[in-house]
């Protein structure tokens, strides 16, 4: 069977072919995708990220209009309380 889904078709896991003898199962598509996770994951913890994120005073976006307790929550959830 094949996929017509992109997602399946960019991870190249159609083109796993068993060879003639070859006694090794081939790679589950669970064990490729925890490869990549942890590749993915050795590869972020190698970065120091720098970003700025922006407080929302309120969650309509209008000017003046200062909602305490919804700049208590993001700046929590930031942890920098």
């Amino acid at each position: 069977q094949s996929s017509s889904e992109p997602f399946v078709s960019e991870q190249g896991w159609m083109d796993i072919k068993v060879q003639t003898g070859q006694k090794k199962r081939p790679p589950t598509v669970g064990k490729q995708f925890k490869s990549q996770v942890a590749k993915l994951m050795k590869a972020l913890h190698a970065c120091t990220p720098h970003y700025i994120r922006c407080i929302k005073p309120n969650a309509v976006k209008r000017p003046n209009t200062f909602e305490l307790k919804e700049v208590r929550r993001q700046v929590k959830y930031l942890g920098l309380l």
